[in-house]
């Protein structure tokens, strides 16, 4: 019961939040809300994908911001 009580509690904070959302979403029709979901799939799938190749990715050496400042002899 305790967790159900918790539960309850913090699903006020977010009552705004979902209102002003199904707000937005009533303003398109079901075929437009389906391509917008499409697109954040897609999009969702590349960020993940170059997440990975960046992190596969050798590491940078770290610039000396005071060695970039001195003159060359």
């Amino acid at each position: 019961m305790a967790c159900e009580e918790r539960v309850r509690q913090m699903a006020i904070y977010y009552e705004r939040l979902a209102q002003r959302t199904e707000a937005v979403w009533a303003q398109f029709n079901e075929e437009q809300l389906r391509t917008v979901l499409e697109f954040a799939h897609r999009s969702s799938e590349v960020s993940m994908e170059e997440v990975a190749h960046i992190r596969s990715l050798p590491i940078l050496k770290a610039i000396d911001s005071a060695s970039k400042l001195k003159p060359k002899d």
